[in-house]
């Protein structure tokens, strides 16, 4: 199965909102590797690791076409 990976990214918070282009029918959301700290990615393997629980709003926004360069 293909995925979309999206990098840790240490500012990302409560309230944020992620705009994220969907190309499959029937894809699938999923979130994993919660981080209590660390630096912009993982470059170096060492993150503090911690449990998670969210509520996550999902909404596809059908007919939108996007600028790609």
């Amino acid at each position: 199965m293909e995925s979309l990976y999206i990098p840790d990214i240490k500012d990302l918070k409560a309230g944020t909102n992620v705009l994220l282009p969907v190309f499959h029918p029937g894809a699938l959301f999923h979130v994993r590797d919660p981080h209590g700290a660390q630096g912009d990615g993982e470059v170096s393997g060492l993150a503090i690791e911690q449990s998670l629980s969210g509520v996550f709003r999902l909404v596809v926004h059908k007919g939108v076409s996007l600028a790609l360069p």
